[in-house]
């Protein structure tokens, strides 16, 4: 709290050094505090019987660093200043082992950062919006003024950026290690999932996979026994170590959307390879065949050439059910996911408080949300999302459901994602689609499968499933939000 903000003289307003030899002395009463809590750290490592030698050992390079640190010191020009700073170093090693040697380490690091964000982050809004003279410096030499926060310096305002997201973070990994339900990320599911290619853990409850390729659904040995999941390892650089914590504590595990080093990894350990994700664009206007690296002549070439095959395939479709937008997910989308869970061998599990955290929530992207009706009730959605890509604006398609024989319904779905393209001026629409009859009705409705990079490795470990089960994806459910490429 106090490195990530002010130091106490500063926040006690004792006044700030002016004089070289006040700005080397320092401040005594921050010198006390520093010195303080570097003994209670030390008090509490000797009553937890904590392993000196053990850590020594084991951590070399850190050992080496700040020897070399303090050896430094010998041929410093301010040896005093020197060595008073590469002590007070010394307490954040110590702070670090206060937390690791807590009973549970994940979830005291992750109060440590939620309690920062939550004191930091709005007092530093309030600093910049009514205080300017507490949150806000000026250049010595243009005279711009920037926004320093809580912090008396622009640089360590840096820090509030990364405590939001690290707490964010700790908080998803803390409800797959602890197995806590009820976190922002937790999935309870007849069917398993996952997303993603930033490393984190979810928990899934009651099942973990359904699959209708064999008589019945299997379940994990307790439908109340929560199964942890690992989610996209991503660029790990212990793969090992990761796979030695799957291989003991998950369920089910899916990456989807990885890099090239991660997917090669995937093959190493001999995962199951589900291929990649069929991918599915629609044509709208001339300008839908144009690539970033083809020269403007030819681009302009194939534009005019596939002209007309795009006006047959982007022509308008009458919609056949009420569509209506929405700002979020009511429990009859729940009713809805448990009315057509049964028809998805995977997927993952789409009820209303996933698909608000998921969608309706998210911080950083507006997402549209569309629903069919029928009978004064919802029987599908559709997410989509427009942005804009070297050479033109695009359509995402990143999620869906509908009951799969439901095939008017889904084209509802997609002719209303049709004319919301066109409204945005969008040259194309881009969805995934693993589900074959998903796929199926979106060829009908104009869409061209064309290849993917959106590779899928799955891997399934609480049930035994049948050898069949990696080679018969055509019953899986996976689209482009089952990843966070769309992000």
């Amino acid at each position: 709290m106090i490195l990530g903000s002010r130091s106490v003289s500063a926040w006690l307003n004792l006044g700030t050094p002016n004089s070289s030899d006040a700005l080397i002395e320092g401040s005594p009463l921050d010198r006390a505090i520093f010195m303080t809590l570097m003994a209670c750290a030390l008090a509490i490592l000797w009553r937890r019987r904590f392993r000196w030698r053990s850590i020594l050992t084991n951590n070399p390079t850190l050992v080496i660093f700040f020897v070399y640190c303090g050896i430094s010191v010998v041929w410093s020009d301010f040896a005093s200043v020197a060595f008073k700073r590469w002590f007070k170093s010394l307490g954040d090693p110590l702070m670090v082992l206060v937390l690791l040697t807590e009973a549970h380490p994940a979830t005291a690091i992750g109060s440590v950062l939620r309690r920062c964000a939550f004191v930091l982050v709005p007092l530093s809004i309030v600093f910049i919006k009514y205080f300017p003279q507490l949150g806000r410096v000026y250049d010595d030499w243009s005279g711009l003024a920037r926004c320093v926060c809580v912090p008396t310096t622009a640089g360590t305002g840096s820090v509030q950026v990364t405590i939001p997201a690290n707490s964010f973070f700790a908080s998803i990994c803390i409800a797959g290690m602890e197995g806590q339900a009820g976190q922002s990320a937790t999935l309870t599911a007849s069917a398993a999932g996952l997303t993603t290619s930033a490393p984190r853990t979810v928990n899934v409850v009651q099942p973990v996979v359904g699959i209708n390729a064999i008589s019945a659904n299997l379940t994990a040995t307790s439908a109340d026994e929560p199964v942890n999941v690992w989610v996209g390892l991503g660029q790990s650089s212990s793969p090992t170590v990761l796979f030695r914590t799957w291989d003991r504590h998950v369920g089910a595990s899916l990456g989807l959307g990885l890099s090239e080093s991660s997917y090669k990894l995937f093959q190493k350990l001999r995962w199951p390879d589900a291929g990649a994700v069929p991918c599915f664009v629609k044509p709208l206007t001339r300008r839908a065949l144009r690539r970033p690296n083809w020269p403007l002549g030819l681009n302009r070439l194939v534009s005019a050439v596939t002209l007309p095959l795009v006006k047959v395939v982007a022509r308008t479709r009458p919609l056949r059910a009420e569509v209506r937008l929405l700002q979020r997910f009511d429990d009859s989308f729940t009713a809805l996911w448990d009315s057509v869970a049964s028809k998805f061998d995977l997927a993952v599990r789409r009820d209303a408080a996933y698909l608000n955290w998921k969608y309706a929530a998210a911080p950083h992207v507006r997402y549209s949300i569309a629903a069919l009706r029928r009978n004064d009730r919802n029987v599908g959605y559709v997410v989509y999302r427009h942005l804009v890509e070297p050479r033109g604006r695009v359509t995402l398609l990143v999620d869906f459901l509908t009951d799969p024989d439901d095939q008017d319904g889904f084209a509802t779905l997609l002719g209303w994602v049709d004319r919301e393209a066109r409204r945005a001026d969008s040259d194309k629409i881009r969805g995934y689609a693993f589900h074959a009859a998903y796929g199926r009705s979106l060829r009908k409705s104009g869409y061209f499968q064309v290849k993917s990079t959106m590779h899928l490795v799955v891997k399934v470990n609480a049930v035994e499933v049948p050898t069949t089960f990696y080679q018969e994806t055509d019953g899986w459910h996976i689209t482009l939000g089952d990843s966070d490429q769309d992000r």
